[in-house]
């Protein structure tokens, strides 16, 4: 049976090589999420960056096959982040980036918030739009320049007239649309001016 999941080993955060076409993962604790059980002494075998069967035991690859030893980590699936803004990270200096950073240097800074990403374990993300550079960003990490999650992205930030993307603090080149006034919905509440964030 094929297993369709990636594996977030943190090769890249360990600076272990991983050969693009096959290798034998020797790990010393495996959590599969098949089920709740950390299995021992396990050998995966991926093939063009997928899994292609796991197996019981450390297996001896074959000639010409590396064997990567995680045999004092532990190894489980990719996380998968669903709402990231890989452009930027909230700090300090955030708001006034917005109007400093052109494009380019957006798109670089956000090279080393994708490589963090990855070495945190999130093999996935969602990016729900920023000044478009996290589309160039999704393509650099598919052609394999730059190490990184896989990335859907919404290319710029869309939102309604008045949402969060229209105020002062959306990043440059965001759209708005504008919908009929029939459509739009009423106001119920007023927001307050700060609201406190939770901790994890």
């Amino acid at each position: 049976m094929r297993i369709v999941f990636f594996l977030a080993i943190l090769c890249t955060a360990l600076q272990i090589p991983l050969p693009a076409q096959t290798a034998y993962l020797h790990c010393g604790r495996l959590l599969t999420m098949t089920d709740e059980q950390v299995q021992t002494g396990m050998t995966v075998v991926v093939e063009d960056g997928r899994i292609a069967r796991i197996e019981k035991g450390y297996l001896l690859p074959p000639a010409g096959i590396s064997a990567i030893d995680l045999k004092n980590k532990t190894v489980l699936p990719g996380l998968i982040d669903c709402h990231v803004h890989l452009e930027w990270e909230q700090s300090r200096t955030s708001y006034t980036e917005r109007y400093t950073l052109n494009d380019t240097e957006a798109a670089i800074r956000g090279t080393v918030y994708a490589k963090r990403t990855l070495e945190a374990g999130f093999t996935t993300v969602r990016d729900l739009g920023g000044r478009a550079a996290n589309i160039a960003l999704r393509n650099a990490i598919n052609q394999g320049w730059v190490p990184g999650p896989r990335i859907l992205t919404a290319g710029k930030v869309l939102s309604i007239t008045g949402g969060t993307a229209t105020s002062p603090q959306a990043p440059a080149g965001t759209c708005s649309i504008r919908l009929p006034a029939s459509k739009r919905a009423l106001p119920t509440a007023r927001m307050p001016a700060a609201l406190p964030y939770a901790t994890r």
